[in-house]
């Protein structure tokens, strides 16, 4: 009963209005809501998690034993209609991996006309073609993750004219090592990451005619494109929020429309940093361009030195931020020296 009650209050915090039919049918589900008990030795509740979501009634929980999951019952996992939650009992992404094996879309949610919310919590997904794919009127929340190594899209949020439109929202999770944009956003569709770490990716977030995106307290570093880590296609909508862009081998935004950008810090990307539609928002509104003083670049520890301009009270300019800017906070003690570096040094270093 205490996921579902979670689930609901996350409902309500999504970004845009969610049908009052979806939130009541969630309501009554958890009434008489069952907990499916998985393992990756097919002992559990259901032989794979795949069966177990095809079994499950709309309201379930499905409880994953820590381990590797594995083989055609750990992908093409379809949840139309119904809502789940499916989560490690661990609550640690690395003790609880789901392994596509290269190929298919891990967890696809909704379809054609079917309503469909998925809550994935605490697992690691990897070597998937996408990991999340969102369809049209169905919503997914990912939480506390690790994603990486996915050759297509790590998480795909689609839409279609005349139809609702899916919606993402992705927060602690660390996004890392895929190929390509990794969070794709179809036609009017929306997507939020909050306290994310984006490294070593094929770009960041891509946007069709209409999309919303937005990024709260994310750090983004040491990722390429050849043109936009924000690539945008048409009017969209661009929020950047308290976030750390450094060191990518690409410009930060690539897009026709105007983006919202407070409190981030833009610096070292190798295509320029307060570049195109974000340049006149330099020196404004928090913005600054600045090493962030990562603990260790190197070895992707993105945690922050304790004189770190990115944490509260250390703003070069004397702006008041309100928290942390970027997804984590201080990890380390302050260096003697500071070393003004590039994303093409640092790539030559250490890959």
């Amino acid at each position: 009963m205490g996921g579902c009650v979670r689930l609901v209050v996350e409902v309500i915090k999504m970004s845009r209005a969610v049908l009052l039919t979806l939130v009541f049918c969630l309501l009554a589900s958890c009434l008489e809501a069952r907990t499916w008990y998985i393992t990756p030795d097919g002992t559990g509740d259901a032989a794979t998690i795949k069966a177990a979501a095809d079994s499950a009634a709309s309201g379930d929980t499905l409880l994953l034993a820590d381990g590797l999951y594995s083989g055609a019952g750990s992908k093409s996992i379809n949840i139309p209609e119904k809502v789940l939650v499916i989560m490690s009992e661990s609550g640690d992404p690395a003790s609880c991996i789901i392994d596509c094996e290269g190929t298919g879309t891990c967890f696809d949610v909704g379809g054609w006309y079917d309503y469909g919310l998925l809550h994935l919590r605490g697992v690691t997904v990897r070597n998937a073609e996408t990991a999340v794919h969102v369809a049209f009127y169905a919503s997914g929340f990912v939480t506390d993750c690790i994603v990486e190594g996915c050759t297509g899209r790590a998480f795909r949020v689609s839409g279609s004219p005349g139809t609702a439109y899916g919606q993402l929202t992705i927060e602690g999770c660390t996004i890392r090592s895929n190929t390509g944009h990794p969070i794709f956003v179809g036609f009017r569709c929306t997507a939020e990451a909050r306290n994310c770490v984006f490294y070593d990716n094929g770009g960041l977030l891509y946007l069709d005619e209409e999309a919303s995106g937005t990024l709260r307290d994310c750090t983004i570093v040491q990722s390429s494109a050849a043109t936009g880590l924000i690539r945008g296609i048409g009017i969209n909508g661009i929020g950047l929020d308290r976030c750390i862009i450094a060191f990518n081998d690409a410009m930060p935004v690539d897009t026709p429309s105007d983006v919202s950008i407070s409190c981030c810090d833009v610096y070292g990307n190798s295509l320029g940093d307060f570049v195109g539609k974000i340049a006149m928002w330099e020196g404004k509104n928090g913005n600054f361009s600045a090493d962030p003083r990562f603990c260790d670049l190197g070895s992707f520890d993105l945690t922050l030195e304790d004189c770190s301009p990115c944490l509260p009270g250390n703003h070069p300019d004397g702006y008041d931020c309100g928290d942390v800017i970027g997804g984590l906070s201080s990890g380390c003690a302050c260096s003697n020296a500071l070393q003004e570096t590039t994303w093409g040094t640092l790539k030559a270093m250490y890959r």
